[in-house]
Protein backbone atom coordinates (compact mmCIF):
# COMPACT_ATOMS: atom_id res chain seq x y z
CA UNK A 1 0.00 0.00 0.00
CA UNK A 2 0.82 3.92 -0.60
CA UNK A 3 2.47 5.74 1.96
CA UNK A 4 -0.20 7.95 3.81
CA UNK A 5 1.73 10.72 2.36
CA UNK A 6 1.45 9.54 -1.41
CA UNK A 7 -2.45 8.94 -1.01
CA UNK A 8 -2.96 12.53 0.21
CA UNK A 9 -0.60 13.89 -2.65
CA UNK A 10 -3.29 11.66 -4.99
CA UNK A 11 -6.06 13.17 -3.69
CA UNK A 12 -5.93 16.25 -3.35
CA UNK A 13 -7.17 17.50 -6.93
CA UNK A 14 -10.37 16.18 -5.86
CA UNK A 15 -13.72 17.32 -4.62
CA UNK A 16 -13.79 16.71 -0.54
CA UNK A 17 -16.89 14.26 -1.07
CA UNK A 18 -14.43 12.09 -3.05
CA UNK A 19 -11.67 11.82 -0.89
CA UNK A 20 -13.83 11.16 2.04
CA UNK A 21 -15.04 7.52 -0.11
CA UNK A 22 -11.22 7.21 -0.91
CA UNK A 23 -10.04 7.79 2.32
CA UNK A 24 -12.27 5.67 4.40
CA UNK A 25 -11.67 2.87 2.09
CA UNK A 26 -8.07 2.75 1.88
CA UNK A 27 -7.10 4.12 5.50
CA UNK A 28 -9.60 3.74 8.09
CA UNK A 29 -7.52 5.67 10.54
CA UNK A 30 -8.74 8.59 8.74
CA UNK A 31 -12.29 8.73 8.65
CA UNK A 32 -12.50 11.05 11.65
CA UNK A 33 -11.24 13.60 9.06
CA UNK A 34 -13.26 12.22 6.53
CA UNK A 35 -16.20 13.02 8.68
CA UNK A 36 -14.75 16.86 9.04
CA UNK A 37 -14.89 17.01 5.46
CA UNK A 38 -18.84 15.78 4.99
CA UNK A 39 -19.35 18.38 7.79
CA UNK A 40 -17.54 20.96 5.28
CA UNK A 41 -20.05 20.12 2.51
CA UNK A 42 -22.81 20.61 4.98
CA UNK A 43 -21.80 23.76 5.98
CA UNK A 44 -20.72 25.19 2.73
CA UNK A 45 -24.31 24.17 1.38
CA UNK A 46 -25.55 26.37 4.46
CA UNK A 47 -23.23 29.33 4.03
CA UNK A 48 -24.79 29.23 -0.37
CA UNK A 49 -28.48 29.30 0.91
CA UNK A 50 -27.82 32.50 3.37
CA UNK A 51 -26.14 34.00 0.51
CA UNK A 52 -28.61 33.02 -2.05
CA UNK A 53 -31.44 34.99 0.22
CA UNK A 54 -29.52 38.34 -1.15
CA UNK A 55 -30.33 37.57 -4.95
CA UNK A 56 -32.40 39.86 -6.62
CA UNK A 57 -33.58 39.59 -10.29
CA UNK A 58 -32.01 43.09 -10.89
CA UNK A 59 -28.49 41.89 -9.70
CA UNK A 60 -25.50 41.70 -12.92
CA UNK A 61 -22.29 41.87 -11.42
CA UNK A 62 -19.48 42.39 -13.28
CA UNK A 63 -17.39 39.44 -12.70
CA UNK A 64 -13.60 38.27 -13.51
CA UNK A 65 -12.97 34.86 -13.56
CA UNK A 66 -9.19 34.96 -12.17
CA UNK A 67 -7.48 32.04 -14.48
CA UNK A 68 -4.22 30.94 -12.73
CA UNK A 69 -1.27 32.21 -14.34
CA UNK A 70 -3.07 34.38 -17.08
CA UNK A 71 -1.74 37.74 -15.73
CA UNK A 72 -5.28 38.16 -13.46
CA UNK A 73 -3.62 40.49 -10.87
CA UNK A 74 -3.93 43.49 -13.48
CA UNK A 75 -7.03 43.25 -13.89
CA UNK A 76 -8.82 42.27 -10.36
CA UNK A 77 -6.69 45.84 -9.27
CA UNK A 78 -8.30 47.46 -11.71
CA UNK A 79 -11.72 46.18 -11.06
CA UNK A 80 -10.93 46.92 -7.17
CA UNK A 81 -9.76 50.48 -7.99
CA UNK A 82 -13.31 51.57 -10.09
CA UNK A 83 -16.00 49.81 -7.60
CA UNK A 84 -14.28 50.49 -4.10
CA UNK A 85 -16.32 49.04 -1.25
CA UNK A 86 -18.60 47.35 -3.66
CA UNK A 87 -15.83 45.09 -5.17
CA UNK A 88 -15.41 41.74 -4.22
CA UNK A 89 -12.10 39.80 -4.05
CA UNK A 90 -13.84 36.34 -3.54
CA UNK A 91 -11.46 33.27 -3.29
CA UNK A 92 -13.65 31.46 -0.96
CA UNK A 93 -17.67 30.89 -0.35
CA UNK A 94 -16.90 32.80 3.66
CA UNK A 95 -15.79 35.54 1.54
CA UNK A 96 -19.44 36.01 0.10
CA UNK A 97 -21.02 35.25 3.59
CA UNK A 98 -18.87 38.24 5.49
CA UNK A 99 -19.73 40.31 2.57
CA UNK A 100 -23.38 39.85 2.53
CA UNK A 101 -23.74 39.97 6.27
CA UNK A 102 -22.17 43.25 6.61
CA UNK A 103 -23.62 44.91 3.89
CA UNK A 104 -26.50 43.56 3.41
CA UNK A 105 -26.09 43.04 -0.29
CA UNK A 106 -24.76 41.28 -2.49
CA UNK A 107 -21.48 42.94 -4.29
CA UNK A 108 -21.71 44.44 -8.00
CA UNK A 109 -18.03 43.45 -8.81
CA UNK A 110 -16.67 39.93 -7.79
CA UNK A 111 -13.16 38.95 -8.80
CA UNK A 112 -13.33 34.82 -8.56
CA UNK A 113 -9.99 33.92 -7.72
CA UNK A 114 -9.14 30.52 -9.16
CA UNK A 115 -12.63 29.06 -8.74
CA UNK A 116 -14.98 27.63 -12.04
CA UNK A 117 -17.90 29.65 -12.83
CA UNK A 118 -19.66 27.36 -11.94
CA UNK A 119 -19.24 28.59 -8.44
CA UNK A 120 -22.30 30.50 -9.50
CA UNK A 121 -24.47 27.66 -10.33
CA UNK A 122 -23.74 25.86 -6.94
CA UNK A 123 -24.69 28.90 -4.86
CA UNK A 124 -27.62 30.41 -6.63
CA UNK A 125 -28.82 27.78 -8.63
CA UNK A 126 -31.33 28.02 -11.46
CA UNK A 127 -32.19 31.34 -9.90
CA UNK A 128 -29.81 33.11 -11.21
CA UNK A 129 -29.54 33.40 -14.75
CA UNK A 130 -26.08 33.39 -16.44
CA UNK A 131 -27.00 36.01 -18.88
CA UNK A 132 -27.31 38.31 -15.41
CA UNK A 133 -23.10 38.46 -15.50
CA UNK A 134 -20.94 40.24 -17.01
CA UNK A 135 -17.93 38.08 -16.86
CA UNK A 136 -14.69 38.48 -18.79
CA UNK A 137 -11.36 36.51 -18.55
CA UNK A 138 -7.72 36.65 -19.11
CA UNK A 139 -6.25 33.74 -21.49
CA UNK A 140 -2.40 33.36 -22.12
CA UNK A 141 -0.32 30.97 -24.61
CA UNK A 142 0.23 27.40 -22.80
CA UNK A 143 3.72 27.21 -23.61
CA UNK A 144 4.24 30.68 -21.55
CA UNK A 145 1.69 29.93 -18.84
CA UNK A 146 3.25 26.27 -18.53
CA UNK A 147 6.71 28.28 -18.39
CA UNK A 148 5.32 30.37 -15.66
CA UNK A 149 3.76 27.76 -13.78
CA UNK A 150 6.87 25.98 -13.08
CA UNK A 151 8.89 28.66 -12.10
CA UNK A 152 6.16 29.78 -9.36
CA UNK A 153 5.71 25.80 -8.27
CA UNK A 154 9.59 25.79 -7.61
CA UNK A 155 9.88 29.05 -6.20
CA UNK A 156 7.27 28.30 -3.71
CA UNK A 157 8.74 24.78 -3.31
CA UNK A 158 5.43 22.93 -4.44
CA UNK A 159 7.28 20.78 -6.30
CA UNK A 160 11.26 19.54 -5.43
CA UNK A 161 14.22 21.28 -6.96
CA UNK A 162 15.77 18.48 -9.06
CA UNK A 163 12.26 18.20 -10.53
CA UNK A 164 12.50 18.96 -14.39
CA UNK A 165 9.64 20.70 -16.50
CA UNK A 166 9.44 16.98 -18.72
CA UNK A 167 8.95 15.09 -15.35
CA UNK A 168 6.32 17.41 -14.36
CA UNK A 169 4.13 17.34 -17.39
CA UNK A 170 4.50 13.61 -17.51
CA UNK A 171 2.65 13.32 -13.63
CA UNK A 172 0.27 16.07 -14.99
CA UNK A 173 -0.65 14.06 -18.33
CA UNK A 174 -1.07 10.39 -16.16
CA UNK A 175 -2.86 12.31 -13.99
CA UNK A 176 -5.03 15.47 -15.05
CA UNK A 177 -6.57 18.08 -12.74
CA UNK A 178 -9.35 20.14 -12.48
CA UNK A 179 -10.21 23.13 -10.69
CA UNK A 180 -11.47 22.18 -7.50
CA UNK A 181 -13.63 24.57 -4.65
CA UNK A 182 -13.06 22.58 -1.90
CA UNK A 183 -9.24 21.34 -2.80
CA UNK A 184 -6.61 23.27 -0.65
CA UNK A 185 -3.56 22.07 -2.93
CA UNK A 186 -3.23 25.72 -4.93
CA UNK A 187 0.01 24.51 -6.89
CA UNK A 188 -2.10 21.14 -8.62
CA UNK A 189 -5.17 23.54 -9.41
CA UNK A 190 -2.87 26.38 -11.14
CA UNK A 191 -1.89 23.18 -13.53
CA UNK A 192 -5.20 22.95 -14.86
CA UNK A 193 -6.19 24.04 -18.33
CA UNK A 194 -8.03 27.10 -18.67
CA UNK A 195 -11.22 26.35 -20.12
CA UNK A 196 -11.46 24.41 -17.43
CA UNK A 197 -12.57 27.46 -15.41
CA UNK A 198 -15.26 27.87 -17.63
CA UNK A 199 -17.05 24.94 -16.33
CA UNK A 200 -20.45 24.21 -17.71
CA UNK A 201 -21.17 27.90 -18.66
CA UNK A 202 -21.27 28.70 -22.63
CA UNK A 203 -18.17 30.16 -23.90
CA UNK A 204 -19.69 32.74 -25.47
CA UNK A 205 -21.12 34.39 -22.15
CA UNK A 206 -17.17 35.46 -21.37
CA UNK A 207 -15.10 37.91 -23.00
CA UNK A 208 -11.61 37.23 -23.23
CA UNK A 209 -8.65 38.95 -23.23
CA UNK A 210 -5.47 37.77 -24.32
CA UNK A 211 -2.52 38.54 -22.02
CA UNK A 212 -0.36 38.69 -24.99
CA UNK A 213 -2.56 42.04 -25.97
CA UNK A 214 -3.63 42.93 -22.71
CA UNK A 215 -3.81 47.11 -23.04
CA UNK A 216 -5.99 46.38 -26.80
CA UNK A 217 -7.91 43.96 -25.18
CA UNK A 218 -8.86 45.75 -21.98
CA UNK A 219 -11.05 48.30 -24.43
CA UNK A 220 -13.79 46.28 -24.63
CA UNK A 221 -13.87 45.93 -20.55
CA UNK A 222 -17.65 46.91 -19.25
CA UNK A 223 -16.44 49.60 -16.81
CA UNK A 224 -13.44 52.42 -16.24
CA UNK A 225 -10.54 50.70 -15.80
CA UNK A 226 -8.05 54.20 -16.38
CA UNK A 227 -4.96 54.62 -18.47
CA UNK A 228 -2.59 51.97 -16.46
CA UNK A 229 -3.59 47.94 -17.41
CA UNK A 230 -0.28 46.34 -17.65
CA UNK A 231 0.52 42.76 -16.78
CA UNK A 232 1.42 43.01 -12.89
CA UNK A 233 3.36 40.33 -10.68
CA UNK A 234 4.94 39.30 -13.56
CA UNK A 235 6.96 35.82 -12.86
CA UNK A 236 10.35 34.35 -14.90
CA UNK A 237 8.94 32.01 -17.88
CA UNK A 238 9.80 29.69 -20.21
CA UNK A 239 8.58 30.37 -24.04
CA UNK A 240 8.27 27.36 -26.63
CA UNK A 241 11.40 28.48 -28.09
CA UNK A 242 13.27 27.45 -25.10
CA UNK A 243 11.77 24.27 -24.78
CA UNK A 244 12.58 20.73 -25.93
CA UNK A 245 10.44 18.91 -28.64
CA UNK A 246 8.72 16.91 -26.05
CA UNK A 247 8.35 19.16 -23.64
CA UNK A 248 6.46 20.78 -26.38
CA UNK A 249 4.55 17.93 -27.32
CA UNK A 250 3.44 17.25 -23.75
CA UNK A 251 1.98 20.45 -23.50
CA UNK A 252 0.05 20.53 -26.48
CA UNK A 253 -1.49 17.64 -25.45
CA UNK A 254 -2.43 18.38 -21.77
CA UNK A 255 -3.95 21.96 -23.30
CA UNK A 256 -4.83 21.25 -26.38
CA UNK A 257 -8.15 22.33 -24.96
CA UNK A 258 -7.16 25.65 -24.39
CA UNK A 259 -4.94 25.64 -28.12
CA UNK A 260 -8.45 25.50 -29.98
CA UNK A 261 -10.39 27.42 -27.58
CA UNK A 262 -8.32 30.41 -27.49
CA UNK A 263 -6.62 30.58 -31.01
CA UNK A 264 -3.27 29.92 -29.76
CA UNK A 265 -0.97 28.17 -32.58
CA UNK A 266 0.64 24.99 -31.57
CA UNK A 267 4.40 24.64 -32.73
CA UNK A 268 5.05 24.02 -36.87
CA UNK A 269 7.04 20.39 -35.61
CA UNK A 270 3.67 19.46 -34.06
CA UNK A 271 1.38 21.01 -37.51
CA UNK A 272 3.94 19.09 -39.83
CA UNK A 273 3.41 15.64 -37.81
CA UNK A 274 -0.30 16.28 -38.25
Amino acid sequence: MATTRAMIRHIVSRSRESARNEIALQLPNLLVKSQRYAHDLRGWAREAEECADFLQDDWRPTVFLHIPKCGGTSAANALASHFGERYLHLKRLPDLVEFTRRTGRLPEAITLVHLTLDFFTAVFGARLSPDNLKVFTTTRDPYARFGSLFHYMKRHRFIPKRISPEHLLKALQARPVQPDSFSRNVSLQFAAPQSSYFGEWRKELIDEIPLEDLATGARKLPFDHGAAFSHLNQSPESSAGKMSAAETRFIEDIYREDFAAFNYPFMNFREARS
